[in-house]
């Protein structure tokens, strides 16, 4: 059999909750990412509406009244393809 698991786990901490994305091939490699979590709404799934999150505030920057931090996946200040490409990378993913 062959293919791979993705999976996040929410870290609880202040004031973002943090998230270990997860890739595990059945060929023994595995991958993870430390991000701020890309489950914005929080349930248990990376979906359509966490992706619509982070477009409704794509292009906003710290201090712009359209920024929402939760969104700046990276937490480089700003919201753009980079956190896009996260949460695409985690789309559909399980949540725990």
């Amino acid at each position: 059999m062959s293919g791979s698991l993705n999976f996040v786990l929410d870290v609880p901490s202040v004031p973002f909750m943090l998230a270990a994305s997860c890739t595990i091939t059945t060929s023994s490699t595995a991958t993870c990412l430390v991000t701020r979590t890309p489950d914005l709404n929080h349930n248990g799934t990376v979906d359509i509406v966490d992706v619509s999150m982070i477009a409704v505030g794509f292009d906003a920057t710290l201090g712009s009244s359209r920024y929402n931090p939760s969104a700046d996946l990276n937490g480089d200040g700003k919201v753009d393809i980079i956190d896009v490409a996260i949460a695409a990378a985690d789309f559909g993913a399980s949540v725990y």
